[in-house]
């Protein structure tokens, strides 16, 4: 942003950062003031399951996510003709876009399913295909791996399982030797995968564009690189000089941000570019800032939703220190620092919120929290106190105040957050966790109790208990 010489607001390339309201003063007068509000609206992005091919008879469901600013509503065509309602043969979700076929028959039902997410702004669509076998055939192996994978690390090695059906699709035990000729300088790091007499010790494992996972290996001084693409095979260690305490992935630059240190207070963020192509370039050192460059504590980095793909500033905290650093993205730089010595606040968890740049810092001392506008690196003011959860598009932010009540607040198109209700529960707070909703634009909470024997679930969008 810049003003020009006609002191005109200039945008060069607007985002949802910066939704919000911009104020003009006379420096002269100041009394006179004028606001405008400036509302950023996002076409539709739509994403369906890959189902591939099933069994005839057997029913299946077929998922759409539509994220957008407004909010998409969905439906269902296939070929070129519309899904009808037909309860017979169809169930409709009440909102969350899910289309499941109850008894599918192969001549009917086979072929192109398109999800279409539609909004005041635009629409966008996506396909899926959906083939249906006779019951006499059996299901191939290539179409089981359709359905993705997930690891499970543990001390003895790591297990990939297929979601859908939790089968095992690959298992490497801790001793498994046979990647050490892709190492970079193997007489400097283990041979194996892990300790021969400790086990596994697993740090922060980042998925690359579906291509690689890269885990970190805190007491090995490493992080491992996995092929999941391929054969789900660790293909690549990266030896470090320091312990990795941290790592995040930066989709908008392709770049893997480690941050490394020892038991001295040192800390620092390393960089590896173009990640999604494999773990061979050389690690750089993010650029220094005086003397913070070596004491970093806590990188915040931008997780990216659906509908904002783009996040140009990260966070960082420091040994010792009130406040956040800036780092500019696009240039691997320190551009700005964010004072909270005013606010006593050392900052433990920062969550970033998709629309109006804001974000969220959860303050270590408890009495409250702070919003943050990290467009213009400024304190907008106090939020709640408690442990704050936000949902995986940003819009549900709950905080929970120990031991028993919980607020849940929504973010508009607007960039204000709204608080939907607070809940006293009759148990002590454990964890909360979004999960699935059958309603639009929604989510359903799990809250568990701090002793693991209790489990309510709510709805985000009102103060219903679900079971």
């Amino acid at each position: 942003m810049s003003v020009l010489s006609n002191k005109d607001l200039f945008i060069s390339a607007v985002n949802l950062d910066h939704t919000g309201n911009y104020t003009c003063y006379d420096i002269g007068q100041p009394h006179v003031v004028i606001t405008r509000q400036l509302i950023v609206k996002v076409k539709p992005v739509v994403r369906t399951n890959k189902v591939g091919h099933i069994l005839e008879g057997a029913s299946t469901s077929l998922k759409c996510h539509a994220d957008g600013v407004p909010q998409p509503t969905t439906e269902w065509q296939v070929g070129q003709y519309k899904v009808p309602h037909d309860t017979q043969r169809y169930e409709w979700s009440k909102g969350n876009g899910t289309l499941t076929i109850l008894s599918p028959s192969g001549q009917i039902d086979s072929g192109d399913y398109t999800c279409i997410g539609k909004s005041v702004t635009a629409w966008s669509t996506s396909t899926t295909n959906l083939g249906i076998l006779p019951l006499d055939l059996y299901l191939q192996d290539d179409d089981v791996k359709s359905k993705g994978t997930y690891l499970v690390f543990h001390e003895s090695g790591y297990t990939a399982y297929e979601p859908e059906h939790c089968f095992t699709k690959h298992s490497v035990d801790k001793h498994a030797a046979d990647f050490i000729s892709n190492l970079q300088e193997p007489s400097n790091t283990l041979d194996s995968l892990c300790s021969y007499e400790d086990g596994c010790d697993w740090g922060v494992a980042i998925n690359v564009d579906n291509k690689y996972v890269y885990v970190s290996q805190p007491s090995l001084y490493r992080i491992l690189v996995i092929n999941v693409r391929d054969n789900l095979r660790p293909q690549h260690v990266m030896p470090l000089k320091h312990k990795p305490t941290s790592i995040a992935y930066m989709k908008e630059t392709d770049e893997l941000w480690v941050l490394v240190g020892n038991q001295y207070q040192f800390q620092t963020v390393m960089i590896l570019s173009d990640a999604s192509k494999g773990p061979y370039m050389p690690l750089t050192s993010l650029l220094p800032h005086f003397s913070i460059f070596d004491a970093v504590e806590e990188l915040f980095v931008p997780r990216l939703t659906a509908f904002n793909t783009t996040s140009r500033y990260a966070f960082s905290s420091h040994f010792d220190q009130h406040g956040l650093s800036r780092l500019d993205t696009a240039t691997m730089t320190y551009n700005g620092a964010l004072d909270l010595t005013e606010w006593k606040c050392k900052v433990l968890q920062l969550h970033y919120l998709a629309i109006g740049g804001l974000a969220l810092a959860q303050c270590e001392h408890g009495n409250f929290n702070l919003l943050l506008d990290t467009v213009i690196n400024s304190v907008v003011s106090k939020f709640q106190s408690g442990e704050l959860y936000v949902s995986h598009n940003t819009r549900y932010i709950v905080a929970v105040e120990k031991p028993s009540t919980l607020t849940v607040y929504y973010l508009n198109d607007n960039a204000t957050l709204v608080e939907m209700y607070k809940h006293v529960l009759h148990m002590s707070i454990g964890e909360v966790r979004f999960m699935n909703s059958e309603e639009a634009e929604s989510y359903n909470l799990a809250v568990t109790s701090l002793d693991g024997n209790s489990l309510i679930f709510l709805m985000s969008k009102s103060e219903k208990t679900l079971y």
